[in-house]
């Protein structure tokens, strides 16, 4: 139980007194809270197109109610492994779920199978795959190959896959979806096209993997603190800079098929959601050598997912997810928690306000 006050009693000149002194800092009744899981890890398929990873899940809690000397479980989740492919469990693994007492935030999808996305608290981009259009024949999305579904009010659906059709001049192409991220929209992170020509000077659209779904700005924890805490991705605004967290990692873009010597093209990068999303690989194949690299790791304490890897070299493959983190807020009238030893974390005032700022760990909390 928590102190509250001291007694004092004794005698002075002979007369009995008992009176109350040094009454001990109270504990909140009430904090504010951001919560963020870790984001997902990127696909990598051999012959085929990664889907990128979906960032973890966002709660912004306000005015949350706690209870002086209750306990409550606090996680940091952790982000997912990127898969490797051919060999090893090329999906990669789906994020962490962060916790706050009753509050959990979903960890970010990952490709949960071939063509498919995972769920998550946003989902994870759906990977080109033999069951879209066949190359030479047709153009499309993957009428069987789903995004993953983002977990209502904490992120959005991951990114569809695409292939275009093989010609002698261009090899049929698979573009993975990119992952959903807390900001983007439902189709944000699509496969997608630009005007290009090919080595004859034809005109011809040149596809991408998907962006990352964006992440959004939180402003609980100031960007200064941010900044020397390494938390979330400090980034301008239109007023400024702000704190963007949970964007979602990028499908890759691979020419794994019947293609042709005569293609001069190679797939670019496309780039992870702002909000620590990680950036997807340039693909390979037999007329691009050595082109196979790894995806592009999600930045630490965002919850950003992971991007898409290479697909013929078992050594490289997706990005890792990122980290959650969890910030609580209460006013400096207050005392500060006790914090189980199983988490890591900083505490710091800022004017009126202490942050405690949870980076890795679960264990409980207790004002």
């Amino acid at each position: 139980m928590a102190i509250t006050s001291v007694v004092r009693s004794g005698l002075v000149g002979g007369a009995k007194y008992r009176r109350i002194s040094d009454t001990a800092v109270p504990g909140p009744t009430e904090v504010d809270a951001l919560v963020v899981a870790g984001g997902g890890g990127g696909g990598a398929r051999s012959g085929r197109a990664g889907g990128g990873g979906g960032a973890g899940g966002v709660l912004q809690l306000n005015a949350e109610p706690v209870t002086p000397g209750t306990s409550y479980t606090l996680t940091v989740g952790a982000g997912g492994s990127g898969g490797l492919s051919p060999t090893g469990t090329a999906s990669g693994l789906a994020g962490g779920d962060s916790v706050f007492g009753a509050n959990t935030a979903v960890g970010g999808g990952t490709e949960a199978v071939i063509g498919v996305g995972g769920n998550g608290g946003s989902g994870g981009g759906s990977a080109g795959s033999n069951g879209n259009p066949p190359g030479g024949t047709g153009v499309g999305y993957n009428p069987t190959a789903w995004a993953g579904t983002g977990t209502p009010g904490q992120g959005n659906n991951g990114g569809r896959s695409y292939v275009a059709p093989g010609s002698p001049y261009v090899p049929r192409l698979w573009y993975g979806g990119g992952g959903g991220g807390w900001g983007g929209g439902p189709t944000s992170n699509d496969a997608y096209g630009l005007p290009s020509t090919d080595v004859y000077g034809n005109p011809v659209t040149r596809f991408y993997g998907g962006k990352g779904g964006s992440g959004a700005v939180a402003t609980l924890l100031p960007t200064s603190l941010a900044t020397t805490y390494s938390v979330g991705v400090v980034a301008p605004i239109p007023t400024g800079t702000g704190v963007y967290y949970a964007g979602g990692g990028a499908g890759q873009a691979n020419p794994l098929d019947s293609g042709s010597p005569y293609w001069n093209g190679i797939t670019a990068p496309s780039p992870g959601g702002i909000g620590g999303g990680g950036a997807s690989a340039y693909g390979g194949g037999p007329y691009l050598p050595g082109a196979n690299t790894a995806g592009g790791d999600a930045t630490a304490n965002t919850g950003g997912g992971g991007g898409a890897g290479g697909t013929a070299v078992p050594t490289v493959g997706g990005g890792n997810g990122g980290s959650g983190v969890v910030v609580i807020r209460q006013s400096t009238l207050y005392r500060d928690p006790t914090v189980g030893a199983g988490l890591t974390y900083v505490s710091v005032t800022d004017g009126s306000s202490r942050f405690h700022i949870f980076t890795s760990g679960t264990d409980t909390i207790r004002w």
